[in-house]
């Protein structure tokens, strides 16, 4: 079995998920549980090797602060 490493970040709704083990394969989700499956498929299409045939980690990276509000506010001048 494979085993990739799926770097997730998230950037407004969505996560976005890079793998550095397989070259070009970037995706991305709006939920973390939905991480292992997307890569698991975009890693099948990019190397020809059946889905299964791949173990992820699933690592969820530096996540930014948006805010006191969920970052409703973020870039916008106080009143």
């Amino acid at each position: 079995m494979r085993k990739l490493t799926a770097n997730a970040e998230r950037d407004g709704r969505w996560w976005a998920v890079t793998v550095p083990e397989v070259d070009g394969l970037f995706t991305q989700t709006r939920r973390l549980d939905q991480v292992e499956a997307m890569v698991k498929d975009a890693a099948a299409l990019l190397t020809g090797e059946p889905e299964d045939a791949f173990e992820v980690e699933v690592r969820p990276v530096h996540l930014r602060p948006r805010g006191p509000a969920g970052g409703q506010n973020e870039g916008r001048n106080p009143i």
